[in-house]
């Protein structure tokens, strides 16, 4: 083990404090992450714990944890949602078929950091959904496809009138009233 001379302890709180600077200045995300990979490489060849402490403190690890463990609370909590990049396409608000998750995106302007943010939170999802099935809350029954469900309605052969007001859209089915409310997705 070699001791931290003034450069090894430099170069260490330079690459941290770039990691967690980059992150607030988008567009110099590359040069920092950079910057970070060659001073962890410095730092192991030097044989000093400080790599230990850049790997544990700096932004390009300690933000995909931080966005794992947020998605893993949601999935717990049955609030969890795959995160995108992109405006909505029109089937952006569907459930997503496997997983029975929502969707939600950060616009269409990619900054960069979506690798560290948005994919730790989809592993996430994926991950508790394989080990525990759906997230509470959630639907979980028959979940057609759209040409299973033109054969579902061919079968049926009931023509299903539809009404749409302000805020609600509204159908009669089997001698039942149904309202669906659209005042989310404005």
């Amino acid at each position: 083990m070699t001791k931290n001379n003034k450069w090894t302890k430099i170069w260490f709180w330079t690459a941290l404090i770039s990691s967690w600077l980059t992150f607030e200045l988008f567009f110099t995300s590359p040069f920092g992450l950079l910057l970070w990979i060659i001073v962890l490489i410095f730092l192991f060849i030097r044989k000093t714990n400080l790599k230990w402490y850049l790997i544990s403190f700096s932004a390009w690890t300690v933000i995909p944890i931080f966005c794992f463990l947020v998605a893993t609370t949601d999935y717990f909590t049955g609030q969890a949602k795959f995160r995108e990049v992109g405006m909505p396409d029109k089937e952006f608000y569907n459930l997503d078929r496997e997983y029975r998750v929502g969707n939600s995106t950060t616009g269409c302007i990619v900054l960069g950091f979506e690798a560290f943010t948005h994919l730790p939170n989809n592993v996430a999802v994926r991950l508790w959904t394989n080990l525990f099935g759906f997230q509470k809350g959630v639907y979980s029954g028959q979940y057609p496809d759209k040409l299973q469900t033109e054969k579902i309605l061919e079968k049926v052969k009931q023509e299903v009138k539809f009404e749409k007001d302000s805020l609600n859209f509204k159908f009669d089915l089997d001698k039942i009233t149904y309202r669906i409310q659209d005042t989310e997705h404005r």
